[in-house]
């Protein structure tokens, strides 16, 4: 491509130019793939919490309460069990995310393609 004045920034943006050459489908991928990466970020870190919860809950409904304290024991003794679940929400948040940040991104584009005519 096409080599710019101005660093790494304005490398990065000539080779985003010649991977999609559309200025508005490239704010689509460019805002799918940030939300995708951040929503994978997110399930990672938000799994552990949501297997404690889960597991509060199951025994509350079953008569049982234990402390989270009992329960972030268990977890540690064995730690792979703190990610059960962690397959399916790898798919649905960065999924959900991606989808939704690359339409406010787009729909930033266009808004703003629009005020410049």
């Amino acid at each position: 491509g096409v080599r710019r004045p101005g660093g790494v920034r304005a490398a990065l943006e000539a080779s985003e130019a010649d991977w999609v050459p559309n200025p508005g489908l490239r704010t689509w991928a460019h805002g799918f793939c940030c939300g995708a990466f951040a929503g994978m970020v997110a399930a990672l870190a938000t799994t552990p919490t949501d297997v404690i919860k889960t597991v509060r809950q199951h025994h509350v409904e079953a008569g049982m309460s234990p402390s989270y304290r009992e329960i972030f024991r268990y977890l540690v003794q064995s730690p792979r069990l703190a990610f059960a679940g962690i397959g399916p929400r790898l798919i649905r948040i960065p999924l959900g995310l991606s989808t939704m940040m690359s339409g406010l991104e787009a729909t930033k584009w266009m808004f703003e393609q629009r005020r410049l005519r």
